[in-house]
């Protein structure tokens, strides 16, 4: 696979759920900074573990990608994100102990994610999120009254 094939079959994994499948995909020695509220990097198992959470409460959450560049072991990617908030949302490690469904569909921003790849593995992943971006921006519209 080339380089930008693996950053998209590891998306696709994530969409599919499938996180044998993504793991399968990341190093190691992988890191990904800044994901956690304190900014602190995460390793490969962290990583994977992060998107447990996110599977169950977001079954149909799914990475749309507006662009994809390659430059060496560099793929850039920009991607947005969407997904029904049709189940219970608890993800505690955000600070979201239970969300109630709305049964109403969310679209993000886009964001930018720049995927470290080597030997056919990710080895790190630096992600840049402009206000109502990524999971975060997705967590901001389901707090946030009459949005979305």
């Amino acid at each position: 696979m080339t380089n930008e094939e693996v950053v998209r079959a590891h998306l696709e994994a994530f969409d599919r759920h499938d996180l044998v499948a993504a793991r399968a995909l990341v190093a190691d020695d992988f890191t990904h900074a800044p994901v956690t509220p304190g900014g602190a990097p995460i390793d490969a198992d962290a990583y994977i573990d992060l998107h447990r959470p996110i599977a169950e409460s977001f079954p149909d959450l799914r990475h749309h990608l507006v662009s994809v560049a390659s430059d060496g072991d560099q793929v850039e990617v920009t991607v947005y994100i969407t997904a029904t908030h049709d189940h219970h949302v608890h993800l505690p490690m955000l600070g979201i102990d239970d969300l109630p469904p709305t049964g109403r569909a969310y679209r993000t921003e886009p964001h930018h994610d720049t995927f470290t790849v080597r030997d056919g593995r990710i080895t790190a992943v630096h992600s840049t999120f402009p206000p109502r971006a990524g999971l975060r921006g997705l967590l901001e519209q389901l707090t946030t009254t009459e949005t979305g």
